[in-house]
């Protein structure tokens, strides 16, 4: 590391958990964020901001007056304008350490080609089941974070022989998220669920403490209530105990 990069780090390399070797292997990761909404966002920006030395960011969308209540980034940006590119040159300007790949599409499986660790911070239930099957079968783990009005959860899958897989936590395919243009997400809530996704990113990189696998960490705003429950993998799973 630079003199620059040792001085920008070094609120995080101070800490027992990352210190130098840890902040080397962020430096040295490639992570895949699919969705640059508001999960993808803020966790994306802390990723950028911790130092991660290549991050690919992938969605269609482009800049809309209703994202900005929990899409902050593109305040100032022409609606319309592509949300990758946007936050592409957000990052450029914060922390040039960090190669940004902006990919202004719709998920594809061949995204994840080269990557070590993926977030999905998408809204759709149909491409959140397909970015879990092929993170699978890659043998990607995956952090997934969700948000559904006043309430979030943050996951990780990772294959393995006793760990679960989407389809054990949601046999019946029903996402909740699907619902969220119809009954909307708070700001502050997409911003911590987020910020969790990134920290996970961080611990899985830097291999400190304990996942989030086979857990699911649940958030309700309204209540503050957080809870942390155990997901089992189930015995007649029809996708990984196939």
């Amino acid at each position: 590391m630079t003199d620059e990069e040792l001085q920008r780090y070094a609120r995080q390399i101070v800490l027992p958990s990352i210190g130098s070797g840890g902040q080397k292997l962020l430096g040295q990761a490639h992570v895949t964020i699919i969705g640059c909404g508001g999960l993808g966002t803020i966790a994306a920006a802390y990723l950028a901001a911790a130092g991660i030395g290549r991050l690919r960011v992938i969605d269609p969308g482009r800049v809309e007056l209703s994202n900005l209540h929990r899409q902050w980034i593109y305040a100032g940006a022409p609606e319309g304008s592509d949300k990758v590119k946007v936050f592409q040159s957000h990052v450029r300007d914060s922390n040039p350490h960090v190669d940004v790949e902006a990919i202004c599409a719709s998920y594809d499986q061949n995204h994840l080609a080269n990557t070590q660790l993926v977030l999905d911070c998408t809204d759709n239930g149909r491409v959140r089941a397909q970015i879990a099957r092929d993170c699978w079968t890659k043998n990607l783990n995956l952090i997934s974070g969700s948000v559904l009005g006043l309430s979030g959860q943050v996951t990780t899958f990772k294959n393995g022989p006793t760990n679960p897989c989407r389809e054990c936590l949601f046999p019946d395919q029903d996402d909740p998220t699907d619902q969220c243009a119809a009954l909307g997400v708070l700001g502050p809530v997409v911003g911590v669920i987020g910020a969790l996704q990134a920290t996970e990113a961080i611990r899985n990189i830097t291999t400190f403490g304990t996942s989030l696998v086979g857990k699911l960490l649940l958030i309700d705003a309204y209540d503050f209530e957080i809870r942390k429950i155990s997901v089992k993998k189930r015995s007649h799973c029809h996708f990984c105990q196939i």
